[in-house]
């Protein structure tokens, strides 16, 4: 049953991805959410909670399609990770990458976007898993790009993220991954005189810190 969640969930985005348009009366739309609802046990409680939100934004939208480069992007590494036999913090960790890839080349997070709101959703759900700072950093940085209609990840957030997610993606631990993109930030703010504190990845910094117990 999970795979044939996990393979509905990938058609569902692909057609979402090539164009497509949920209508606000589907019937598609009741019947999914009547199912996840009502699942005795949920393969992924944040999963299920983002795939809700996505689909009642679309709804409250009156099914308007906001295309979003970089959660696409997401979706499909996420999906990729899971059929490939990845566990859901390893395919999560990937769909950040990806998305932060695609964002570094200018793309822009559309204010009114569906995976945006899912993200907020799936992200707030995971919290501790596998770090409240870093699940903070990342819901701060969003809310900070989508607000200042900010498409350019500076170059010292671009090396600690880069430096982060290549650690755990290598096995490396929690801590050792935060090290790496520590020694990252610190080089990265020291050979980059423009930097701002006020930019969206300042804004992530602060609330990574701000959320840090030693």
């Amino acid at each position: 049953e999970v795979s044939s969640n996990l393979a509905a969930a990938e058609a569902f985005f692909e057609a979402y991805n090539e164009g497509m348009h949920i209508p606000v009366d589907s019937p598609c739309v009741a019947a999914t959410k009547a199912y996840y609802n009502t699942l005795p046990r949920k393969p992924s409680q944040p999963n299920a909670d983002g795939m809700i939100a996505f689909i009642d934004h679309m709804v409250t939208n009156t099914g308007h399609r906001e295309y979003d480069p970089a959660c696409a992007e997401a979706s499909k590494a996420f999906f990729a990770a899971h059929r490939a036999g990845e566990d859901e913090l390893m395919a999560n960790l990937k769909a950040a990458k990806a998305f932060f890839r695609e964002y570094r080349k200018g793309t822009k997070i559309p204010a009114d976007s569906a995976c945006a709101a899912a993200t907020f959703i799936y992200a707030d759900r995971i919290k501790k898993n596998p770090s409240f700072p870093n699940a903070m950093g990342m819901i701060t940085f969003m809310q900070e790009a989508i607000n200042n209609k900010d498409n350019t990840l500076d170059p010292v957030c671009a090396a600690a993220m880069e430096a982060y997610f290549d650690s755990y993606v290598d096995g490396k631990s929690e801590a050792k991954a935060n090290q790496a993109a520590g020694v990252a930030f610190l080089d990265a703010v020291a050979a980059t005189p423009d930097y701002s504190p006020e930019s969206p990845c300042g804004k992530s910094a602060q609330a990574y810190m701000a959320n840090f117990e030693l």
